[in-house]
């Protein structure tokens, strides 16, 4: 199934284009946004969790579009989670995340199993009731993405899910990617070849522009991955200049 169907997307902020006519589809698996800062890839995620509204093009997402007057029924079918997110110095993990399975409408009955059992993925099952004003950044950058998860979303967004993970935990958290791409659509923003390598397709961004779309090993062109991007992005701004 194809979860995200793209067509000539366009987003401006007053004069300045962020996204210019990109066309995609993504379905099931994990796919990689790549691009150096400003190339619009928060605001592709923002565009996919429908809070940023297309200027131009469309944005279908699980067969619906993402133009629909009533989105709650969308939004319970996505998870997200943004780059930069709000947290409650007062809040347990295990409060904030219940909080966020409330505000997706997890039926009460599954509410709390749902809550551990995303605490647990992320290796925090046994941190779930410590304040989150005590948690380290990399912590609470897990209880984050427990919350994107806590609904089972068909469609999960992550933007720059392992930044404040040490090396182990990115490891873990790639595998954790894996299990979840088998029988969904993850998007994930990221700046580090680590994350890209666990991608089963990459979309790179620059200026607003795609500049490619593939496979991991179509991007490293038989050598490096972090050498393949680079000249994909020399390519570009060559051509552009």
């Amino acid at each position: 199934m194809t979860a995200i169907e793209i067509q000539d997307l366009t987003v401006r902020f007053g004069r300045r284009r962020a996204l210019d006519a990109i066309t995609a589809d993504f379905g099931t698996g994990v796919h990689g946004l790549l691009g150096p800062n400003g190339a619009g890839k928060s605001t592709l995620m923002r565009v996919l969790a429908t809070l940023t509204a297309p200027s131009g093009g469309s944005v279908r997402l699980l067969g619906h579009p993402s133009s629909d007057a009533d989105l709650r029924p969308l939004r319970r079918e996505i998870g997200y989670l943004p780059q930069e997110f709000g947290w409650y110095p007062r809040f347990t993990a295990r409060e904030f995340v219940e909080h966020f399975g409330w505000l997706k409408e997890v039926p009460a009955a599954e509410l709390m199993p749902a809550v551990d059992r995303s605490l647990r993925r992320v290796g925090l099952g046994d941190r779930a009731d410590e304040k989150l004003k005590r948690l380290s950044g990399g912590m609470r950058r897990r209880v984050g993405i427990a919350q994107a998860i806590v609904n089972d979303p068909r469609l999960l967004l992550l933007d720059e899910p392992t930044a404040g993970l040490d090396p182990e935990q990115q490891d873990e958290f790639r595998e954790l990617l894996r299990e979840l791409g088998r029988d969904r659509c993850v998007v994930l923003a990221t700046h580090l070849m680590g994350d890209a390598e666990a991608c089963d397709r990459v979309l790179v961004l620059d200026a607003g522009r795609p500049v490619f779309q593939g496979t991991p090993a179509e991007l490293a062109d038989g050598g490096k991955l972090a050498d393949g991007y680079r000249a994909v992005l020399g390519a570009s701004r060559a051509g552009a200049a």
